[in-house]
């Protein structure tokens, strides 16, 4: 990580939720459209991944703990 990105982030975490939740829909709109994928391939693609969660083969995580493995990569 960057010392400018460092930066950014410390500053970001004095923020309020509603200024973070603007920052990161900001940042989100200037990496432009997500990948290309046909509908096809979308549905293909989520009915797979449906299939694998039911079956057990993939496991599913919380928004708590997906946040605290993306603060953790912040540190």
């Amino acid at each position: 990580m960057t010392k400018a990105v460092a930066e950014l982030l410390a500053e970001i975490d004095q923020l309020t939720p509603p200024e973070q939740a603007e920052i990161a829909s900001a940042v989100l709109k200037s990496l432009g459209p997500p990948s290309a994928l046909t509908d096809e391939e979308f549905e293909s693609t989520l009915s797979r991944r449906i299939a694998e969660i039911r079956s057990g083969t993939l496991e599913g995580r919380t928004a708590d703990e997906v946040f605290a493995r993306l603060r953790a990569r912040r540190k």
